[in-house]
Parts: structure tokens; sequence; C-alpha cells
């Protein structure tokens, strides 16, 4: 079975609707296919606005990756990604939630 790392990226939401058309022996839904079809519609108006800009993420690894990809995917670079899992934990007290008030 395919690894689906990354469901965000068209790509691979097409792979995981194949594999488990697949797996259940029955044809894709027209619902998925009409949002598939809306998912497309949106990348492409989103391209007009993204394409060429330029964007830094933090995020956990696994949607660092998704977005990161959809981005890309829309015509945006990327010029910093920052894995939010590995970054050094500070305590959290009660006075750093109450000043933020």
């Amino acid at each position: 079975m395919p690894c689906f790392y990354s469901i965000p990226r068209p790509k691979a939401a097409d792979a995981l609707v194949a594999e488990l058309a697949r797996i259940s022996a029955a044809p894709v839904p027209e619902r998925v296919e009409r949002q598939r079809s809306r998912f497309q519609d949106a990348m492409l108006d989103t391209h007009f606005m993204l394409g060429m800009s330029r964007f830094a993420l933090a995020a956990d690894a696994d949607l660092l990756v998704g977005f990161s990809d959809l981005l890309a995917s829309m015509g945006a670079e990327k010029v910093a990604a920052v894995d939010r899992s590995r970054l050094p934990q500070k305590p959290v007290r009660e006075a750093d939630l109450r000043s933020r008030e």
C-alpha cells in the first residue's frame, strides 16, 4: 500500500482516493469527484494570488510538508520552514498567560 504522508497535495489525495476505490472495489463517488473539481478551481484561483509570492512556515513536521507542498504547487516560493517540534520548549507560566490579556 502506498504511503500517504501529505494528503493536502493533489497527487497524494488522488492516490488515496484511488487506493480506497481499489480496496472497496467500488467506483469513486460523484460527491468526491465534485469536491476534487472544486479543489482544482480553488487552486487555480489562488495561483494568481500566490504565484511568485514567498512564504515562511513554522509547524509540526507533517503539516509543514503538506502546507509547503500545497503552496509550492500553487506557484509560491518557500524561503524558510521551521519544524516547531524541534525547537526548545519554554515552560508556560500562569503569569505569561495573564500578561497577554
